[in-house]
């Protein structure tokens, strides 16, 4: 029983001990004595922030068709639902040396596409995560093409883009 190693003992120091893994830990009324202060408040700091990190979001995310029904029917949840100034084109309003054109919420007029005549107007709606296209272009004539660009932010859809041209 000579041979045997004996196993290092944690001692008492005004009143708590513990051992870890590789170290006592001895807990009294000088706070924590070790060998590396520095480890422990990182390993606490990584705790704390896989904690937050692993908390679920409470953000609801807004379902984008009940949102584009909404958006086309009623003109005061369009008006609250676009992001002013609204960057764009529309050439009806720019001249040639324009690069973009600015909507803003006084001169702001309701559009409604919830019934598009598909025989006179093709319609495209191309969804990607986050952020949905959408195009409206006249069959018979090549020049009438309308787009909107809708993003969800913090998990509610906006319109924060539109183009109307008009050639």
């Amino acid at each position: 029983m000579k041979d045997q190693k004996k196993l290092r003992q944690p001692e008492k120091i005004a009143g708590l001990k513990f051992m870890s893994c590789f170290k006592v830990w001895k807990i009294g009324s000088n706070g924590v004595f070790g060998k590396d202060r520095f480890s422990i408040a990182f390993i606490t700091f990584i705790l704390i922030v896989m904690c937050f990190c692993n908390q679920k979001s409470n953000v609801l995310v807004e379902d984008f068709d009940d949102f584009y029904r909404k958006f086309n029917n009623d003109s005061l949840f369009q008006l609250s639902r676009v992001k002013f100034p609204l960057p764009g084109l529309n050439t009806e309003e720019m001249s040639a040396l324009d690069s973009v054109y600015f909507w803003e919420m006084e001169d702001w007029k309701y559009v409604g596409l919830s019934k598009i005549d598909t025989s006179h107007f093709s319609h495209i709606i191309e969804n990607h995560r986050g952020s949905v296209r959408e195009e409206v272009k006249s069959k018979s004539f090549l020049g009438l093409v309308f787009r909107r660009k809708f993003e969800q932010i913090d998990g509610i859809w906006y319109l924060t883009s539109q183009e109307d041209i008009n050639l």
